[in-house]
């Protein structure tokens, strides 16, 4: 029995071998006929039958185990692949992608080239519009490499691999499968593959797997490799570039276009055109084309991802999208790398070059002039607070920490921190305006013993005296300022600089002390330009704004152009700030009126400089109504400075007037908003009230007001009283006239009347000029009723009649010498006498009608008067002459042949004329011998005449002169005769 159970192929080889040949030919035979005589159909129906029944059952079983583990073929679709995050300019430009180690970006297949799809099925699975997700030539292949002793006859990796159609390859690929070729993983994956082609078209297919397989250097998906490699849109691929990324996923790093294997590239992109052509999607005529443009059109139009522009904003705004997606940092930042956004940014293409050229071709020199390390500018639009340009350092790739960017570092901000305490004095709260006055003295502002006492730019004090609020803010004044903050509030101060947008203040404000307002914090050059936005925006704050919206798929998730702004000051407010910062005026003393803080006088714009006290930090920050400019330049570098006077006005500000002026070439000039309820008033500046009849004009100031701000009352700094000059005491009734002078007193105070160390100063200081006391109590002493002087008319008579030429004779006296006694008819002066007999003559003539009132006023060496009036009457006819002349003498001139007389007139007020009579003749000269000459003549005045002798040379001349008054009177006082030889 054993035997027969024996192998009879077994029992051959025992055999010689002639004789095996013959029984093993007769052995199969015998088989054969053993076979057919116990063959039936039936038989072969039933054997046939178990056979199907165990093979289902078989792979029923497979399946079953297999398909435990499988995914849902829907969860594989719709499986969230990881994404690039796509970062915008706001025209759509591109900046960067960020992402993990797969560079992706989902597109639709409407955005794929068709070359792209017709190059991936020609060279990875032709049929694959016909198969049902997988192929009978590949699972042979598979399963065959996968029997032992086929491997152990055939080379290692000839079966391996292939075969695999682009269902397959897309599930190989969003399952992460790439490293598994296990027997069991090929199984899995030929079931899920026609799970997912009975739920899904063609078309959906082909475009998941061009979205998913690895183009090389970290470009994942169609849309990354066009954009990594050809920096376009994979809608806009030509045919050779299609071809060209089409060879890449068979061997990524080999096939690199960045590679050292160029030629393995385009031998295999040459034949994948080949394959287009034997699939029938392009003729040969194209292929031939596309071969031939590789080398010169796909290969210089690579372009590499490290092209990174506006690299400090791009890495700004990748912060922002940390923020915006929330929870620990670090998982945010892995979120972000997959996330897949599109990142719409408000950067400003030709802004940010213009910035970017600005400070390519001038800080370079600044730094090397000033021995500064490093510089940043940052603009903002003020009605939108979107962020239009962002330079964070010289170089990004260069020394001293390029790569910062200092314009989101947190910097000292020195004198550019000052508006933000004016903002708040100005606000209602309180009542200071432009026009309010703080004493820029020297002061000590604290009690300790090392003290706190800051000084100007100069070292001590600019104007050492009262200045205006608009002043020292455009001359930034240090002093001015500190006492400002003071006064505003710490804390209140501080709140509105974060009501702006100032997000680094952020301890306890009792941390902070006075020398905050100096700078001595730290803020953001951009949270500072768009603080000062508010002010150019009318106190309306958008919050900084880099990005502008975020898509995820297509849809928008978050849209920040719909932000619309808070209300952070008052609109009277913000315009004061824009009209003091834009006052090119009121800074000139300090910084010239040309300086780089304006932009000319045709181009509104308000500007602030600051510098630091260690010479760190110099900054320039200015706008119009439609951009905000910050520009910093310092020396972050350890222990260094820049050097001494490395003011902002000087470092900063040439780079920020350049940058400005290119921006607004060609742009409108527009004018800062003035809210209807400003108001502009003339004040005194002391006081800082209304004006009186008081207040001197030098003390007079005329500036803008907010309606919170209109002061009702008036000046009471200013007063003016009449003082005696003899008793320097107050004038009264009494006091005469040339001794009462009026003076201006004016008594102050310091901002702070209880602080001993401000009040000190500025009374020191009004003592030194003139003030800071109060006019005199005590009245005048010396002019009084008992040193006054008393006076009667003796003549005329009250009630007298008066005729021609008469006389009005006084009689003054007191306890002082009389000066003068003045006479006066009907109120008008008509003669003074200085000494005694204190009388006047005067001629009735010229005394009207009915009674006239003459008036005596005597005055003593005092200045004190008296006086003293009677009534008269004119007579009506004048009969009485005028005094006669005085004085009268005659000289004979030689040469001239005349003889000059002259003499001195008397003083009635009714003088008309003087008759001079002449004559050779010696006898009493008369009207009736001689005619008379007359000269005209005034009281109390020279007569002269000039009589011609060449008729009578050496001749004696008897000369008589006689005045007459206005009535014909002439006096014939024969006393006033002369004589006068002539001479040859």
């Amino acid at each position: 029995m054993p035997n027969r159970l024996r192998n009879p192929l077994a029992l051959q080889k025992k055999l010689p071998a002639r004789l095996n040949r013959k029984t093993a030919s007769t052995g199969w035979r015998d088989l054969w006929q053993r076979f057919k005589r116990s063959w039936s159909w039936k038989k072969v129906a039933i054997g046939a039958g178990i056979f199907l029944v165990l093979l289902l059952i078989s792979v029923s079983g497979v399946f079953a185990y297999y398909v435990r583990d499988l995914p849902n073929p829907q969860a594989v679709q719709e499986k969230q692949l990881a994404q690039s995050t796509q970062i915008l300019a706001s025209n759509g430009t591109a900046l960067y992608n960020i992402h993990g180690d797969e560079n992706r970006q989902l597109v639709t297949g409407d955005k794929i080239s068709p070359y792209v799809k017709q190059a991936a099925v020609s060279v990875e699975d032709a049929g694959f519009y016909k198969n049902y997700g997988f192929s009978f030539k590949g699972l042979a292949r598979a399963i065959i490499a996968h029997i032992p002793l086929v491997r152990r006859i055939l080379p290692a990796g000839e079966l391996a691999g292939g075969g695999s159609t682009i269902t397959q390859q897309y599930i190989k690929n969003a399952e992460n499968w790439n490293t598994d070729s296990t027997l069991s993983r090929k199984l899995k994956e030929l079931i899920l593959a026609v799970e997912v082609e009975r739920k899904y078209s063609k078309d959906q297919i082909l475009t998941d797997y061009l979205n998913i397989i690895p183009y090389g250097s970290s470009a994942y998906g169609i849309e990354a490799a066009s954009q990594t490699y050809f920096g376009i849109d994979a809608s806009q691929l030509t045919l050779s570039q299609a071809a060209t990324l089409a060879a890449i996923p068979q061997q990524p790093t080999t096939y690199s276009p960045y590679g050292n294997h160029t030629d393995q590239l385009f031998a295999r992109k040459n034949y994948i055109l080949s394959r287009m052509v034997a699939t029938g999607y392009i003729t040969k005529a194209q292929a031939d084309a596309a071969k031939d443009s590789a080398p010169s059109v796909a290969l210089p139009t690579f372009k590499q991802q490290n092209d990174l522009l506006a690299p400090h904003f791009v890495f700004y705004v990748r912060q922002q999208l940390i923020d915006f997606i929330g929870g620990d940092p670090e998982t945010a930042e892995q979120k972000l790398d997959q996330a897949g956004y599109k990142v719409t940014t408000s950067l400003d293409i030709p802004t940010q070059n213009m910035a970017q050229q600005t400070i390519d071709n001038l800080a370079p020199a600044a730094l090397k002039k000033y021995r500064a390390s490093n510089a940043c500018l940052t603009s903002v639009d003020p009605r939108s607070g979107q962020v239009l340009a962002m330079v964070g350092s010289v170089a990004y790739d260069g020394p001293n920490s390029g790569n910062t960017n200092f314009c989101t570092a947190q910097l000292q901000p020195g004198s550019t921190f000052k508006p933000f305490i004016y903002a708040t004095q100005f606000s209602p709260d309180h009542t200071a305006a432009p026009s309010s006055i703080t004493y820029d003295l020297v002061t000590n502002f604290s009690t300790s013993s090392e003290g706190y006492t800051p000084t100007d730019y100069n070292g001590s004090c600019e104007f050492c005296g009262p200045v205006t609020n608009r002043n020292a803010l455009d001359s930034s004044l240090n002093i001015s300022a500190v006492k400002n903050f003071y006064l505003a509030g710490v804390k209140q101060s501080i709140q509105t600089a974060q009501k702006l947008g100032i997000s680094t203040l952020t301890r306890d404000p009792s941390f902070y002390g006075l020398s905050l307002v100096l700078g001595s914090g730290s803020v953001q050059p951009v949270e500072m330009a768009n603080a000062y936005a508010s002010f150019a925006n009318g106190g309306q704050h958008y919050a900084l704004r880099p990005i502008l919206k975020i898509e995820a798929g297509g849809v928008v998730i978050k849209d920040y152009t719909k932000d619309v702004p808070s209300k952070v000051l008052e609109p009277e407010t913000a315009y004061e700030m824009n009209n003091i910062l834009s006052d090119n005026g009121a800074r000139t003393k300090i910084f010239g009126s040309r300086s780089a803080l304006t932009l000319g006088p045709d181009r509104p714009v308000a500007a602030k400089s600051g510098t630091t006290q260690n010479n760190r930090d110099a900054w320039t920050i200015g706008y119009t109504p439609s951009i905000v400019t910050a520009v910093w330049v310092g020396n972050n570098l350890p222990n260094q400075t820049m050097i001494a006077g490395s003011d902002g006005s000087f470092v900063a500000a040439p780079i920020w007037n350049s940058f400005m002026k290119q921006y607004l070439t060609g742009k409108p000039v527009e004018q800062f908003a003035v809210p209807t309820t400003m108001k502009t008033l003339t004040v005194d500046k002391i006081s800082g009230k209304l004006p009186t009849a008081q207040t001197p004009p030098d003390a007079l100031v005329t500036d803008i007001f907010a309606p919170w701000q209109i002061p009702t009352t008036s000046d009471d700094v200013h007063i003016t009283v009449n003082i005696d000059s003899v008793s320097g005491k107050l004038a009264t009734s009494l006091t005469p006239a040339a001794n009462s002078i009026p003076k201006t007193f004016f008594s102050v105070h310091s901002e702070a009347p209880t602080l001993p160390n401000w009040e000190g100063p500025v009374q020191a200081w009004a003592a030194a000029n003139g003030g800071g006391i109060l006019p005199p109590t005590g009245i005048d002493d010396v002019h009084t009723t008992a040193n006054a002087p008393t006076i009667q008319i003796t003549s005329p008579g009250d009630g007298a009649t008066v005729s021609g030429t008469f006389s009005i004779t006084t009689n003054p006296s007191g306890p002082n010498p009389i000066s003068s006694v003045e006479f006066f008819l009907n109120g008008v002066s008509i003669g003074t006498a200085s000494q005694a007999p204190w009388s006047i003559t005067y001629n009735a003539n010229q005394i009207g009608s009915g009674p006239q009132i003459i008036k005596s006023v005597v005055t003593n060496s005092l200045g004190l008067t008296a006086s003293a009036q009677v009534s008269v009457s004119n007579s009506g006819t004048d009969t009485t002459a005028p005094d006669k002349i005085s004085d009268v003498s005659g000289t004979a001139v030689i040469g001239q042949h005349t003889i000059r007389v002259s003499w001195t007139n008397p003083s009635n007020n009714d003088l008309a004329k003087v008759n001079v009579y002449a004559s050779t003749k010696n006898e009493p000269v008369n009207n009736n011998s001689v005619s008379a000459i007359s000269v005209s003549a005034t009281p109390n005045s020279q007569g002269t005449y000039s009589l011609n002798t060449d008729g009578n040379p050496n001749s004696t001349y008897y000369i008589l002169v006689r005045p007459v008054d206005s009535s014909g009177n002439e006096n014939k006082d024969p006393t006033n005769d002369i004589s006068v030889k002539a001479l040859p």
